[in-house]
């Protein structure tokens, strides 16, 4: 899990997964944002776990000292207990390394 500020406003963690195309963010990041989670690009979104109706908004971040505007999805049907940073227009800002054995995420930017 990597610490993120959200628009210089809270701190919270995202696990960075490789596995998911898309950023996905409790609904409850989307209240303290003051965002209307509907009022988003609407997609259904089919994985692992099933089928659920996301909605993708721009939202300004910084991860490990990075700014960054990222494209997230927000949806009331996601249920799990974090964060997840997806490869679309999350990766592209990093060269990210994996270290399983010390279960460590490093990020590098790409500029």
């Amino acid at each position: 899990m990597v610490p993120m500020v959200v628009k210089d406003l809270f701190q919270t963690y995202a696990i960075v997964d490789s596995g998911a195309e898309i950023s996905l963010f409790r609904p409850e990041i989307a209240e303290m944002l003051n965002i209307q989670i509907e009022d988003g690009e609407k997609i259904e979104l089919t994985g692992i776990g099933g089928r659920i109706v996301i909605y993708k908004h721009t939202v300004p971040i910084e991860v490990s000292g990075w700014r960054l505007k990222s494209r997230v999805a927000f949806s009331k049907e996601f249920t799990a207990s974090i964060n997840i940073l997806g490869r679309n227009n999350f990766f592209r800002y990093f060269i990210i390394k994996f270290d399983e054995l010390k279960r460590m995420t490093y990020l590098e930017s790409r500029e």
